[in-house]
């Protein structure tokens, strides 16, 4: 009967202690849960800072791009209509303006560096990673074009040079100015520009439906 009764209270003993074990490993695991998601929000918030950057540089490259890709336009029409090259003047004027374009420059996009760093376990929501993945194609994407853009502009440069003279300004070759190989290279110009521009309206909205999905994450 003895031997029963220390076997109870033993068998008792054992199973408090592993109730004690169990709530103690519960709760730790409720602490780590909630310490993982605060840094889930926190990664959320710092993110959502880093893309409000990058969307105000997005518009106003869009702005400075969309521009330009309008006085290339008016310059190729120049060509194309002005058979008595009476507006030589405007078309040496955005012959000069063909340096001009925009150059938006984000080498390390968020998705690289989550990975590299290893914050991107911190976002359970396979959604987002997918978003920022994308993003980050359309970042390279305008990169590769922005260098297309500034090789281009190289190898055109000296053309401009033999046709207008910077300063004073003065137009010094006004038949070549007005010939299919200068219009050819200003077509090459807005077709870069052309892409450009539809990809920055993608950047942009990509970009703020990842910053809503944000803010719902962290309401």
């Amino acid at each position: 009967k003895k031997i029963r009764t220390y076997l109870t209270y033993a068998i008792g003993e054992i199973i408090l202690v592993v109730l004690g074990i169990l709530i103690a490993i519960s709760l730790n695991n409720l602490k780590d849960a909630s310490d993982l998601k605060k840094d889930e929000l926190k990664l959320y918030s710092d993110l959502a800072t880093e893309l409000r950057e990058d969307l105000k540089d997005i518009q106003d490259n869009s702005e400075y791009n969309n521009r330009f890709l309008e006085r290339y336009k008016l310059g190729s029409q120049i060509i194309l209509t002005d058979k008595k090259k009476d507006e030589r003047a405007t078309l040496a004027s955005i012959a000069g303006d063909l340096t001009k374009f925009s150059d938006f420059k984000n080498d390390r996009p968020i998705y690289d560096r989550l990975f590299s760093s290893g914050e991107s376990d911190l976002i359970s929501d396979s959604n987002i990673i997918a978003d920022l993945k994308s993003l980050a194609v359309l970042y390279n994407y305008i990169n590769r074009l922005e260098r297309n853009q500034l090789d281009f502009m190289y190898s055109v440069l000296p053309k401009i040079a033999d046709y207008i003279r910077i300063n004073p300004p003065e137009i010094k070759n006004v038949e070549a100015l007005y010939g299919y190989r200068f219009q050819n290279d200003i077509e090459i110009f807005i077709f870069i520009m052309e892409e450009k521009k539809d990809l920055y309206n993608d950047v942009e909205k990509q970009i703020n439906d990842l910053l809503e999905e944000f803010a719902n994450k962290m309401k």
